[in-house]
């Protein structure tokens, strides 16, 4: 789940499986599978950054619950 703000400021989470879309006209919405839509404050591109940023952790997670040898530096080998 990432968190978002609507426009009367409260926060609110959203599920990023279930987005079917976002549109900036100039508010931002956020369109899901159901056609339910949420007017936000986060820029499309703050979405998707939030979106990478999940998803990533997501991965992440489910690699070192398999037992996989990870490191979130890519550069550096975890031992």
């Amino acid at each position: 789940m990432i968190e978002v703000t609507r426009l009367n400021d409260t926060k609110i989470f959203l599920n990023p499986a279930l987005i079917e879309t976002i549109e900036q006209t100039p508010d931002t919405v956020v369109i899901f599978n159901s056609g339910k839509k949420f007017l936000v404050k986060e820029s499309p591109q703050d979405l998707e950054r939030k979106f990478s940023n999940f998803l990533a952790g997501s991965i992440y997670k489910a690699l070192v619950h398999a037992g996989a040898n990870v490191s979130l530096n890519p550069r550096k080998k975890e031992s």
